[in-house]
């Protein structure tokens, strides 16, 4: 078994999808999880000088979603086919386009354009969860998962995407809220919710 490890701040942010992984996977990593004060004196050990970074047996992986891929097809989270692989890769890109569109609204300052870029980001909202309900319709839907007959990276994907809609107070439609359930109530990602750190972000 490789040995693992995961760096990033305090914070669930783009490290939180690889140890959602890690979770569903059963696989232990030292989950390392640098102070703000101490990342200077890292950085320049990084790769690209930037986290989340994977390090197995001492090679470090840069790219938040090049770890994510890398993990999923290790633990078989990524599709039985390329077909389903690529469905995995559809899913998980709708996320990142939630997150681009998310992330002016906690970084603007100015209150007028904060506005603007509320109104903006809660326009996309339901088109985010009609993409992600699409993508489940095609899958069959009801009581499946996002992509083939089992969990994969697209679930624990929109599974991230669920704390943001949290934070924000958003409700999710009844069709995502059963299949956030359907993936929370699995025995692993459950012990794991139960057991994470608490963080804002």
């Amino acid at each position: 078994m490789p040995s693992y490890k995961l760096y990033y701040f305090n914070a669930k942010g783009r490290a939180e999808i690889s140890r959602l992984i890690f979770a569903a996977a059963g696989i232990k990593y030292e989950d390392v999880r640098v102070q703000g004060a101490d990342w200077p004196k890292l950085k320049a050990s990084m790769p690209q000088e930037a986290m989340p970074v994977l390090e197995v047996d001492g090679k470090k992986i840069p790219q938040s979603r090049a770890i994510d891929r890398f993990l999923a097809r290790e633990y078989g989270l990524y599709g039985k086919t390329n077909m389903e692989s690529a469905c995995v890769d559809v899913v998980c890109e709708t996320v990142s386009d939630f997150f681009t569109a998310i992330l002016p609204l906690m970084t603007e300052k100015d209150e007028t354009k904060k506005a603007e870029v509320l109104k903006k980001f809660m326009d996309f909202v339901p088109v985010y969860m009609k993409r992600i309900e699409d993508c489940l319709s095609k899958n069959g839907g009801g009581n499946g998962f996002l992509v083939g007959p089992s969990l994969t990276l697209a679930d624990l994907a929109f599974l991230r995407s669920c704390d943001m809609f949290d934070s924000r107070g958003l409700k999710l439609t009844d069709k995502l809220a059963a299949l956030r359930k359907r993936i929370e109530d699995l025995p692993k990602i459950r012990d794991y919710l139960k057991s994470r750190p608490v963080t804002e972000m």
